[in-house]
């Protein structure tokens, strides 16, 4: 969902999930994964939809309506 690219110290994520990139717990997941990844040495960081795209739209609710309170606490700290 998440594609990563080092240009010369210079960390490139780009978003890919669907045309809008809709923020799902998956998606939030995987973004702080690569953020973390980044602070252990890119001199900077850019972040993108990947070609044509939105860099997102929001949140997928229809993924988050079903989520309970705790699902959505996990989903919100991530």
């Amino acid at each position: 969902m998440i594609k990563r690219e080092d240009r010369n110290g210079v960390l490139l994520l780009q978003l890919d999930r669907g045309a809008t990139n809709p923020l799902s717990p998956e998606l939030v997941e995987e973004l702080a994964a690569a953020l973390d990844e980044a602070s252990n040495g890119a001199r900077a960081l850019v972040l993108a939809g990947a070609a044509g795209k939105f860099l997102s739209i929001g949140f997928d609710i229809p993924v988050l309506l079903p989520l309970d309170r705790e699902a959505m606490r996990g989903f919100e700290t991530a």
